[in-house]
This record gives structure tokens, sequence and C-alpha cells, in this order.
């Protein structure tokens, strides 16, 4: 009975004049031609908006432009840039490992402040200092922000200076301060001080090994693995010791992630101006990115078989060329 039909129907197209024959399923060239004449007009108000967001990307497409590197193209930068999202995405190997990558990287950057803050300590051994050096402890037992601990810190050292009756006294907690300071302006700053503070201060000279570690390895391949595995597999008790430092799980101590978080330290310190750059052109792109989407959404509701193209349709994203560049590398 089906092809029945069907034959009579295609035997009915036979006789039909041509223009009313099906073009494309049972469309005829007359009923294609009708609805190319008949699609509707885009609202006002959507050719406004999307006007709009053309307007809010052409600034943004051009400060992206002027914010953009040759270097970012580097194929070492990129790795590290990659290994990066791969941390804040909590992917493949990297996964949970962003605190204790981040801890190590806080600890390579302030390691001078750490040792200083041990020499200090066993140098100045006087009451007031030991008074002071005391209550510093108990501050970063209470896990105040930056600002507070500093606050406290800065109230205390005025106390305490008062019954200091030696220059060099006063310096040496003075030169402490500065320290803290250093040290709090890193978001873990403060805990990374207090973990080493748990543990023998002997355990503050495995930053000064660790920062020997990463100064050679910068000058070789940082994108091939092997060899930071050998520099963990001669020193495994150092990176064993700072696993238990910054609290690194047991089932993540092995070498493997040593060599992976020496890796991404070395990367840091060779890159880290570079990225920061990146992160201004990464910020840009994402605001971009907003208008742009927001556009996308508009030519796809609005789309030529049902709409007539109305002019700004037609015109070019402002930036679209720098975006594609980098559009995989954006949070």
């Amino acid at each position: 009975m089906v092809n029945r039909n069907l034959s009579s129907q295609a035997a009915s197209n036979i006789y039909k004049p041509w223009y009313n024959r099906p073009l494309v399923g049972n469309k005829s060239v007359v009923q294609h031609v009708a609805n190319i004449f008949h699609r509707q007009e885009v609202p006002e108000d959507i050719t406004f908006i999307y006007q709009r967001n053309l307007d809010k990307m052409t600034p943004l497409a051009d400060l992206a432009r002027g914010l953009d590197r040759e270097k970012f193209t580097n194929d070492e930068f990129l790795y590290y840039v990659k290994i990066s999202l791969m941390l804040k995405r909590n992917q493949g190997d990297y996964a949970g490992l962003e605190q204790y990558f981040e801890l190590l990287t806080i600890a390579l950057a302030t390691k001078e402040s750490f040792i200083k803050v041990q020499e200090i300590e066993f140098c100045y051994r006087g009451t007031k200092q030991q008074e002071f050096y005391t209550y510093v402890d108990s501050l970063l037992e209470a896990n105040y922000t930056g600002a507070e601990f500093n606050e406290k810190v800065h109230e205390k050292l005025l106390q305490v200076s008062e019954d200091l009756y030696t220059i060099e006294g006063q310096e040496s907690l003075n030169g402490y301060q500065r320290c803290l300071l250093n040290i709090s302006d890193y978001n873990l700053g403060l805990k990374l001080l207090s973990l080493f503070k748990k543990h023998e201060y002997g355990n503050f000279t495995i930053l000064k090994k660790l920062g020997e570690f990463v100064e050679k390895l910068v000058k070789s391949d940082l994108r091939s693995l092997n060899n930071f595995l050998l520099v963990v597999r001669v020193n495994y008790d150092i990176f064993e010791r700072l696993g238990r430092i910054i609290q690194l799980p047991q089932n993540k101590s092995i070498p493997s992630v040593y060599s992976l978080m020496l890796q991404y330290m070395s990367l840091h310190c060779k890159h880290m101006l570079s990225y920061s750059q990146f992160q201004e052109l990464v910020a840009t792109l994402v605001k971009w990115q907003l208008p742009y989407r927001e556009n996308q959404a508009i030519l796809q509701t609005y789309n030529t078989k049902e709409y007539k193209t109305p002019k700004v349709f037609r015109q070019n994203m402002p930036g679209l060329e720098i975006y594609g560049k980098y559009d995989s590398l954006l949070p």
C-alpha cells in the first residue's frame, strides 16, 4: 500500500509544471522562492543588541592585540600554560595537586625570607625576642588573614621594641617583620610558614636545596620529565621530607608526583613574568568572550533560513582572529 501511494505521488509529480515539482523534500521551486521572500525581519532590538556587542568587542580586541606577544606561542611556555590549566581544572596527573604545587612555588619565591626567619630566631634569643617569636607562632595558629596578621605583628613589635636596649636587637626584629610581610604577600604564605615551623628548623635548609635544583634545571629541556625524575630519585629523602611538611597525601608521595612538582617549579621560575603578562591577555579575552557568545546565540536563533540577514549580521567580529589563537587556553 505504501509503495503504491509513493508511486502514485511520484507519477502525479511528473505531470506538474517543473516549477511545482519538489526540489528538496516535498517543497517545490515556487515554495522555496516564496520562503525566501517571506522570511521574517530580525527585530530591531535584537540588531541593536548585536551592534552594541560589536561595539563592546572592538576596544577589547584592540587591547588584546596590544597585549599579545610572540613569546606566548613558544612551545615550552605553552606547555607551562597547559599544565597550569590542568592544575586549576583538577585534570589528569595533576588532579588534587594544585594546593601543594602552590605551596612549593611560594616556598621557592620566599626561601630567602624563610631562611632569614630561622637565622634571626637562632641568633637573637633575648627574653623579649623570644616573647615576640612565641606571639608570632600563636598568630600563625589562629589562621588570621595576611592583613590582620601583619597588623597584630606590628602592634606587638612596637610594644616589644620599648624594652630592647640595643640597635642591633631592634634591627633584628625589624628584619624579622619584613620577612613576615614578604611571606604573607602570598595567599598560602602564612600557612606554609606555619607548616615549616611545626617541623625541625633544619628543614628550612631544604628550601635552599630546592632553589639549587631549580636553578640548574631551568637550563635544560623543561618538557622532558626524565630530567626531573633523575634529580628526585637521587635526592628522594629531601622530597619525602618536603612532602611531610606540606602534608602531601601518602598516595601522592611518590617519585612521579615530586617530578611533576619540580618540573612545574622550574617552568614557573623561567616563565613567571611571561605568564603574568599572558594573564592580562587572558583576562581581556574572557571579557571579549561574553559579547561574542551573546552574538553567536543571536545568529543561531535568527538564522538565515527563517530570517532575513540584516546588514549588521554581515560585519566581521572584531578580535575573532586573536580569540581563535588562544581560546583553548582560556579558563
